[in-house]
């Protein structure tokens, strides 16, 4: 019998969770999941906190995700994989307590890191799969190489396999991953007899899914200024021309966010209601008397009355705040609460306006209510809280799901909801950024939500001159790949056509260019190639910056030009891995904030000297107080130095930044060449 339990005893720690199983009686599911990712993963030793997760939704056909999660004593260093049942893992994550210097360069190359991101992948990944994992991006994002992988099949993509790792720099060790899951359903033939044509495709497509033109905004935070700009976008809405030459859609159905947790370990809670700012009761009184706003006992008076349910709430915390897009607007944050109910709801203090609402409450019937009931609260409600506004909108149609899915895949739970959203119309398109929507609950017979996001003071430009949709069509088609592609939707595979890098892009409807979220021309961040550099003596290091994104814009590095200040300046920032604005009087602003140098120092298009360069590289070093100090600095050249340049100097002399020339000259006064600051970027990067 001892025997017995030895065995037992010894086969629970070594999956290192005797007290998980204990606690939750865990049945063989787990075990052999558990058992799996452990045959994948190695956890170290010191990892010896373990926590699990349960996932029974229906995401991967019905079968159970497991989230598993060791840490130290500490909390400050941790594992963390998901598995679908014992069969793939889709999820790993490796958080240490140790940084690398963000401003070093790189010890593990990006070439060697694609090794080691593939290699994880052939020993975390179904062979099958990780053989047909073909690299589509990498790029860079502080300490690590970051690489995306999508799966091939029968030479085409299948858009919805990708995979996503983050491979350490300095160790080289993968860091992060983010996969799929392959449940071995077949890909549908692609014979040719069976397959439309790619024309015919594109003929289908401009019939009936096409593009929408739409007015976009963007908020800049950094000049406080709204930018509403017109755009042509793809009206897929998850459709897509299938290889037979029907149109379906595509749409996924997504996890369940909840889920059944073992060894739950304590956490926060955040509010939900957004603060802008804090005023004090004074503060408060004046801004009534200033702005003419309304008090929160009378804004909780316009929500108890537009809302039946919230009627006899009591207040428990009102704050009010000033919008940041719609100059001079106040809004009040309130929350209510009655017989164990939470209402939230905020309010514009300046005209009394409802512009959302939040209703929490576990209050259940026993049958639904009709659809019809739910539309007319709905309606009734959004004609007395928004009705002018209302009139200007146009409400978009939410189609249920049309794919031939399991009748499982979907929980009947849906059909608790029913929700409008409309959408303002200017000049006869729609306005995405301003919506205003509500869903009712149709089990507790209860509002639970209404918002109406608008901007009243939004100026829209003409679009009367706008490339007619056909048009514009001709233009994309002829620059863009309109492909044949796999999609596995739900488990279920689909061959078809589709834009599979630019179904979310945006194009300006007068030039037929991509345009970013911000309106402004798109770029794609992509690294310059120095056309210039070979058998230049600079041209290795040049190459190492780039490699770790540290670089001059440009196709050329005109190595023996006079860098000019902001060109020098963006260099050393991308040297610590911080952004660079291409506006230079934002970047200035950051620079002088910095103190790397004074307002009166900005001079974007001059040069740099010698002496220049050692004080903006230690100001960047953040040592320029310990370059200040008096009668501790020898200098280390034959010419002359001001005094005020001496510390700075010397320390990039002692770091290696920077030598002198065959005389023991440091040249202080001397203008610094582009090739001369890639040399010192490049030394300071391995100090």
């Amino acid at each position: 019998m001892k025997k017995v339990l030895c065995t037992l005893l010894s086969c629970l720690l070594l999956f290192g969770c005797f007290s998980a199983f204990a606690a939750d009686n865990t049945d063989m599911q787990m075990q052999k999941a558990l058992a799996f990712v452990k045959s994948k993963v190695n956890v170290p030793q010191e990892l010896d906190k373990f926590s699990y997760q349960k996932d029974d939704s229906d995401a991967y056909g019905g079968k159970t995700a497991w989230t598993f999660r060791w840490t130290n004593e500490d909390r400050d260093a941790s594992i963390s994989a998901e598995s679908v049942e014992d069969e793939q893992i889709i999820y790993y994550q490796h958080m240490t307590h140790t940084n690398r210097d963000n401003a070093a360069l790189a010890k593990i190359t990006k070439e060697q890191g694609e090794k080691n991101a593939r290699a994880f992948l052939d020993s975390i990944m179904p062979a099958s799969i990780a053989q047909a994992m073909q690299l589509k991006d990498s790029g860079s994002s502080g300490s690590e190489w970051n690489y995306q992988f999508v799966q091939m099949q029968n030479f085409y993509i299948v858009s919805d396999h990708v995979a996503r790792l983050n491979v350490n720099k300095e160790t080289g060790a993968v860091t992060w991953f983010s996969g799929f899951y392959e449940n071995g359903s077949a890909y549908p033939d692609d014979d040719e007899k069976n397959i439309i044509s790619a024309e015919e495709a594109r003929k289908i497509f401009a019939e009936n899914i096409g593009l929408k033109l739409v007015y976009r905004s963007n908020y800049d935070y950094r000049k406080n200024t709204l930018n509403v700009f017109p755009a042509y976008v793809l009206n897929t809405q998850g459709s897509m021309v299938m290889a037979d030459g029907t149109i379906k859609k595509m749409e996924t159905l997504y996890r369940n966010s909840m889920a059944t947790a073992g060894v739950m370990e304590s956490g926060g809670s955040a509010d939900n209601m957004t603060r802008k700012e804090a005023f004090t009761p004074q503060e408060l009184e004046q801004l009534q008397n200033a702005q003419n706003l309304i008090t929160k006992e009378a804004a909780l008076q316009k929500v108890t009355a537009a809302f039946s349910d919230a009627k006899d709430a009591v207040l428990k915390s009102a704050s009010l705040g000033q919008d940041t897009i719609t100059k001079g607007q106040y809004v009040w944050n309130l929350s209510m609460e009655k017989d164990n109910q939470y209402f939230h709801a905020s309010v514009i203090a300046n005209n009394g306006e409802i512009i959302s609402y939040n209703h929490y409450s576990d209050t259940k019937n026993t049958s639904l209510q009709s659809e019809e009931t739910a539309k007319k609260t709905l309606d009734t409600l959004l004609k007395s809280v928004c009705g002018s506004k209302l009139a200007a909108c146009k409400l978009q149609e939410m189609p249920k799901e049309i794919m031939p899915l399991e009748k499982n895949s979907i929980s009947e739970a849906d059909d608790t909801y029913y929700s409008v959203n409309y959408v303002r119309q200017v000049n006869g398109i729609p306005f995405e950024s301003n919506t205003i929507s509500a869903t009712y609950n149709r089990q507790s017979g209860k509002v639970e939500s209404f918002r109406c996001n608008w901007y009243p003071d939004a100026q829209f430009p003409d679009i009367s001159k706008a490339t007619p949709e056909a048009d514009m069509l001709t233009q994309l088609f002829d620059s863009l790949e309109y492909q044949r592609i796999y999609r596995d939707i739900n488990g279920i595979k689909y061959l078809g056509y589709d834009f599979p890098e630019f179904t979310s892009a945006l194009f300006d409807p007068f030039s037929g260019k991509r345009i970013g979220y911000d309106g402004q021309p798109y770029t794609d961040n992509e690294k310059p190639y120095y056309t210039d550099i070979d058998g230049h003596w600079c041209g290795d290091m040049a190459l190492s910056l780039l490699e770790n994104d540290v670089y001059f814009e440009g196709g050329k590095l005109n190595a023996e030009a006079n860098v000019s200040q902001a060109d020098f300046l963006r260099l050393l920032y991308r040297s610590e891995q911080l952004y660079a604005d291409t506006d230079n009087d934002i970047f200035y602003k950051d620079v002088v904030r910095r103190g790397i140098l004074s307002k009166e120092e900005v001079n974007p298009a001059g040069t740099v000297s010698r002496a220049q360069a050692a004080r903006y590289i230690i100001c960047m070093m953040g040592l320029d107080k310990a370059a200040e100090l008096t009668g501790i600095y020898t200098y280390p050249f034959s010419d002359s130095i001001a005094p005020s340049d001496l510390g700075y100097v010397t320390l990039c002399y002692g770091f290696g930044i920077i030598k002198g020339d065959e005389l023991g000259h440091f040249n202080p006064d001397i203008a610094v060449t582009r090739a001369a600051a890639i040399s010192m970027v490049y030394y300071k990067m391995t100090v």
